[in-house]
C-alpha cells in the first residue's frame, strides 16, 4: 500500500522533531495560541529546524487575526499554516500561504464549502467513520485528509484498512527534560504505519 500522508502537531524539541523527520514524517507542526504565543521560541526554533531536514514545518495558529498569523510566518519562516476556521483558511490562500485547515465535518454544511487549493484537511477520526459515506469522497478531492484524536491502537489499524486514502494528525509527547521525551505512543502508530506500508 502507498505510505498515508502523517503530520505531528505540538513538535517542541530536536528530540522529536529528528524522531518524525527519521520516520518520513511529512509535516511537523509548531503550536501558537489565539496570541500567537508558542512554548518554541524563534531562536528554539532555529536551533531545532537547522538540523531538519526533509518534512514542512506547519505553523498551527488557534487564532483568527490575519496580521498575527503573518507576523508569526515572517518572524519564523513558515512555508506553510493551519487554521481553524473556513474564513482563515480563504484569507491565507488569498495571500498566497499554503494553507491547512482543521475542522469538525459538524460544522460544515457540505464538503463544497472547502476551499480549493488546501494542503491538507484535518477532521477528527470519529468524523472519518460517521461522514464517510457522503463526505470523504468529495473532500479527498480537494486535499489531502488528516484523521486526528486516534486513541486507540485499533483506529489506526481501521484507518489503514478501510480508509487507506486517509494520513493521519498525530501529536508528539512533552519533553520530560532536555533531551528526553516519551515518544512511545507515537512511536507505536508510526511504527504500524510503516509495517502496513511494507506489507
Amino acid at each position: 500500500m502507498a505510505k498515508p500522508i502523517v503530520k505531528v502537531s505540538g513538535i517542541s524539541s530536536l528530540t522529536d522533531a529528528r524522531y518524525c523527520a527519521g520516520m518520513e514524517v511529512e509535516f511537523l507542526g509548531i503550536a501558537f495560541d489565539t496570541t500567537g504565543g508558542s512554548p518554541v521560541s524563534r531562536t528554539h526554533f532555529a536551533s531545532i529546524s537547522g538540523w531538519i531536514e526533509g518534512p514542512q514545518w506547519v505553523c498551527e495558529y488557534d487564532g483568527q487575526s490575519l496580521e498575527t498569523l503573518l507576523e508569526l510566518v515572517a518572524e519564523y519562516g513558515f512555508e506553510t499554516v493551519q487554521v481553524n476556521s473556513l474564513a482563515m483558511a480563504n484569507a491565507c490562500i488569498a495571500k498566497g500561504l499554503k494553507t491547512g485547515l482543521r475542522v469538525n465535518i459538524a460544522e460544515l454544511d457540505t464538503w463544497l464549502e472547502v476551499p480549493d487549493n488546501l494542503a491538507f484537511v484535518v477532521i477528527p477520526f470519529l468524523d472519518t467513520v460517521v461522514e464517510s459515506d457522503h463526505f470523504l469522497p468529495g473532500l479527498e478531492e480537494k486535499a489531502v485528509v488528516l484523521a486526528e484524536q486516534i486513541t486507540r491502537i485499533d483506529e489506526v489499524e481501521v484507518i489503514l484498512t478501510k480508509y487507506p486514502g486517509l494520513g493521519f494528525n498525530l501529536y508528539s509527547g512533552e519533553e520530560d527534560r532536555p533531551g528526553w521525551m516519551d515518544l512511545s505512543g507515537l512511536q507505536d502508530v508510526l511504527e504500524l504505519i510503516d509495517e502496513a506500508q511494507n506489507q
